[in-house]
């Protein structure tokens, strides 16, 4: 295992220059308003904020959403970072970190972290798909503990366009590799989304979030599904560099 650990972290800081040093950034800006509901008929409100960074092959993402239910919660702020390897157009090295809380999941507050690489599996005009393989570990109750744990990250997405529909699946598996306290916290992740623009600029979204963790049966009071109205737009300015 450690020859894994050590083979990922090469990679990820292989080719680290900058080539696109004197290109201009594009900056993209996107939210969204929620009405949210779960199966056992729990509604509420939701919201969404993304500010997104290309710049030749360098990415950067963060998001900002979470569901308020009559009895529950969810928030998620993740920041994503990632750069296609210029001699690898394929391959691309990310680095993740996200706090997230979710009491459907009963998590209180867990902060995460994971690295590693991803490859194209499809790069076209429909749409992206991708697999990626790396290390993570996290924190489950930030706030009251100091327990680490390691795993095994594997993820699948998938973007793609049918007529005007837009479509994005979201699938992450971490396998637990450190020593198990009280449980393995092995988990499944998922999200799923379908969008549909109602004018150039403003979307109607459909979507829902669940997680499965490994000692549990499948729960589906564990999945929430959201019906948004949101928009996107580019931004400019000096101070975007």
């Amino acid at each position: 295992m450690k020859y894994f650990g050590l083979i990922v972290l090469f990679y990820t800081f292989a080719f680290a220059h900058d080539p696109n040093k004197d290109e201009t950034p594009s900056w993209t800006y996107y939210s969204r308003f929620s009405f949210v509901q779960d199966v056992d008929q729990q509604v509420g409100g939701g919201f969404y904020a993304r500010l997104k960074r290309i710049k030749g092959n360098q990415f950067n993402d963060i998001r900002l959403f979470g569901n308020a239910l009559a009895n529950d919660q969810y928030v998620y702020l993740r920041h994503k970072s990632s750069q296609i390897l210029t001699s690898y157009p394929n391959v691309y090295r990310f680095t993740a970190v996200s706090y997230e809380k979710n009491t459907l999941a009963n998590v209180s507050l867990r902060y995460h972290y994971n690295n590693g690489l991803g490859y194209f599996l499809q790069k076209n005009n429909q749409g992206n798909m991708t697999a990626e393989l790396g290390l993570a570990y996290d924190m489950s109750d930030y706030l009251n503990d100091t327990w680490k744990t390691s795993y095994i990250k594997s993820a699948f997405t998938w973007d793609t366009q049918l007529l005007n529909f837009e479509t994005k699946l979201e699938l992450e598996y971490f396998s637990q590799i450190s020593d198990i306290a009280d449980s393995d916290l092995t988990r499944f992740q998922a999200l799923g989304e379908v969008q549909y623009p109602l004018t150039k600029s403003i979307y109607l979204f459909v979507s829902f979030i669940q997680e499965l963790s490994k000692d549990a049966s499948f729960n589906p009071k564990a999945t929430t599904i959201s019906y948004s109205i949101g928009w996107e737009k580019p931004l400019f300015g000096k101070l975007l560099k």
